[in-house]
């Protein structure tokens, strides 16, 4: 989120903190006649994915959409054990905010908002699960959960952020942040997925006059051309509750959106953050790219420019979760952060990402034909959750349902790898991709070490390619975990490596440096080759795929629809003297390929 955790640093809060507990001191029946004059929500209110996305949603396939959005089945324990005793406040931050497991109702609540953005998307697919979290909420909402914290804002005793240089000194203004933006994320939860389940449940009065306590603005004269912040979202749909939606308010929020977004890809104040400018970079894109579906749902259209720099900061993140160093530029301005050359605290494995993560899947489902889109898809096709701490509901799952599927599809060559372990006979956007017919071959070991070995393998086609690339020689690289595996013929993966000369479009010969390094070889920014996986990860191969000309893809993936035969031939098998290339024949042609 753009400086999410610092907010309420810089402006004032317009609720004041003895108020905002005070609603909460009266009976059910008395809050039940409050919202009698009060607007109540009994359908659903989605501000953040636009009615099409929505009605594309409803119709998608009921399997692909409980795989994407169902929760974990940890999910709900936790939620049980959160909601036993509702933290009434949160109390305790100090400047840093490094002390959260000492903090008063911190990691009750953090759990609790934590583990509903997870329940939420469930809730829009799984209707048995919805009762439980209508009373989950209204375990939290009854006893007003949070609303107890004290608004240090609005009565001017916040004192001083960072007054000691170690940042261990209490600040009292990063407790009303987390409550309020707890609030916020439940609420944007709730009213997306829950008002019109059993919409004349009293429950739902409750903890919708709960919720929408939470929906304040910051009116600060100084910030109040500020419209990159979750406040503006909570205003949005508080507009909507009451049946006043602000058109204009969505207007300006895009328009922040794209003066944060520089031409070059990066954003204002956040790729600039030193080791943690590529967790921010994300965060920041993930809300410039749900503020451009705001956009949508109102009807407001989006700029030109707008849509390529989006383009260009994704490649940046893309670029920089590969090769950390490529951050520097940016990074080395150690913006609020500290700057470790060629370093970012960043994980490398997405599927254990779960903030700032819907853009990932927006991007893939706007512009899927981008290279970035399929950079995207290869890297999140192992991450099974769309949970979004940093919104507070996981509309990733949303998109995702809507992206090409794994299953059945017959276009992508990942598709069919990942789904039956079977090597390429497939389709690409014109034909078949069939084996090309190899009349012999011939083949040297190069290297032999304990963990490593390659070949280099000479073919004679017997149907040349007289419209793309004739491909004769190439390399086949081979990775062991240790000397045993080598011996033993147990491969770790295989790549085969060719010249990318007659491959590469030249249109992509930028973006194809973003693409995996396992699957590319450059001097200096120069490709000078690309290493396809064979057999198990094949799935690592969309990317360059993705780079390649026509003809030069149609080649390469005739390449890998043949190796199973090339491999089994009796000159080259007869250079192997640990028997890889033939077990993985076998197995290629086991799987069904060749």
């Amino acid at each position: 989120m753009l400086r999410l955790f610092f907010i309420l640093a810089f402006f004032g809060i317009s609720i004041s903190s003895a108020s905002w507990a005070a609603n909460w001191n009266s009976a059910d029946n008395e809050v039940k006649q409050n919202m009698q004059s009060s607007k109540f929500a009994s359908k659903t209110i989605n501000i953040f994915v636009p009615d099409l996305v929505l009605e594309q949603f409803k119709k998608a396939d009921p399997s692909q959409k409980k795989k994407y959005c169902d929760a974990q089945k940890s999910t709900w324990p936790k939620i049980s054990e959160a909601s036993k005793s509702p933290p009434l406040r949160i109390k305790g931050f100090n400047s840093r905010m490094d002390n959260g497991n000492q903090v008063e109702g911190n990691q009750a609540s953090s759990a609790f908002y934590l583990k509903m953005s997870e329940a939420f998307p469930d809730a829009m697919v799984n209707e048995e699960h919805r009762d439980f979290i209508l009373n989950q909420l209204y375990k939290w909402a009854k006893v007003g959960a949070l609303t107890k914290t004290l608004n240090c804002f609005a009565t001017r005793s916040c004192g001083k952020n960072w007054e000691q240089p170690d940042g261990q000194d209490p600040y009292p203004g990063h407790d009303i942040n987390h409550s309020l933006l707890r609030g916020h994320f439940l609420a944007f939860g709730y009213f997306a997925a829950m008002p019109s389940y059993m919409p004349n449940d009293q429950r739902h009065l409750i903890i919708q006059k709960w919720l929408t306590s939470f929906l304040t603005d910051a009116p600060s004269k100084s910030r109040r051309s500020r419209y990159m912040d979750p406040y503006k979202w909570g205003l949005l749909l508080k507009g909507e509750i009451n049946g006043k939606p602000d058109k204009n308010l969505a207007n300006k929020i895009l328009k922040s959106s794209f003066e944060h977004l520089y031409e070059d890809g990066s954003i204002k104040d956040h790729t600039n953050r030193g080791n943690r400018s590529l967790w921010y970079h994300s965060s920041g894109l993930n809300e410039i790219m749900i503020n451009m579906e705001v956009a949508r749902k109102y009807g407001i259209k989006i700029p030109k420019e707008m849509h390529a720099r989006v383009q260009k900061s994704a490649e940046i993140f893309v670029r920089g979760l590969n090769d950390h160093a490529f951050m520097d530029k940016w990074a080395s301005q150690g913006y609020r952060g500290k700057f470790v050359k060629g370093s970012q605290d960043y994980k490398r494995n997405l599927a254990s990402v779960s903030g700032g993560v819907s853009w990932w899947y927006i991007f893939q489902y706007r512009y899927p034909n981008h290279p970035m889109a399929n950079a995207l898809r290869s890297l999140t096709l192992q991450n099974p959750r769309t949970q979004d701490n940093l919104l507070g509901f996981g509309i990733g799952c949303i998109y995702r349902s809507l992206l090409p599927g794994i299953e059945g599809q017959a276009n992508n060559l990942n598709a069919t790898v990942l789904k039956s372990g079977k090597p390429p006979f497939v389709k690409n956007s014109s034909n078949l991709i069939s084996p090309f017919q190899v009349s012999n071959a011939n083949a040297r070991i190069i290297d032999d070490k304990d963990d490593y070995l390659s070949f280099r393998i000479k073919l004679v086609k017997a149907n040349e390619n007289q419209n793309g690339p004739n491909l004769d020689t190439l390399k086949v690289m081979i990775d062991f975990k240790g000397k045993s595996k080598k011996e033993s013929g147990e491969a770790e993966a295989l790549r085969l490596e060719i010249a990318s000369d007659d491959f590469l479009n030249p249109s992509q010969a930028e973006a194809v440096l973003s693409c995996k390094k396992s699957t590319i070889k450059k001097k200096g920014n120069i490709l000078t080759a690309y290493r396809l996986y064979s057999g198990k990860e094949e799935e690592n191969n969309e990317c360059i795929l993705s780079t390649m000309t026509e003809a030069g893809r149609k080649e390469a993936e005739s390449l890998l629809a043949t190796m199973a035969k090339i491999l089994a031939n009796e000159n080259v098998k007869k250079s192997d003297p640990y028997g890889v290339l033939e077990k993985h024949s076998k197995f290629l042609m086991k799987a069904g390929g060749n």
